[in-house]
């Protein structure tokens, strides 16, 4: 993350946070979806204070289907 600078203005300010969330993302990308297969949904929301009075956040959010409905489904019971 970059360092605080008190003489950048707001807007220069949360350009600066939004792209270090960004570069948190692409260095966490393999984390964020994991090894677990099926993932049917993922969410990722970037939270922003524009206040500064919280520190900015990351929200991951992931949904699988089920890997025995997936097998069922697909009629191959050797799918891992």
């Amino acid at each position: 993350m970059a360092k605080y600078n008190e003489s950048l203005t707001t807007r220069e300010e949360l350009v600066q946070t939004v792209k270090d969330l960004g570069q948190s993302v692409i260095e966490m990308a393999e984390d964020i979806v994991g090894d677990t297969k099926y993932i049917t949904d993922l969410d990722i929301t970037l939270r922003v204070n524009t206040f500064n009075t919280r520190v900015p956040s990351i929200e991951i959010s992931r949904e699988h289907a089920p890997a025995a409905y997936i097998r069922r489904r697909s009629g191959e019971e050797n799918i891992e």
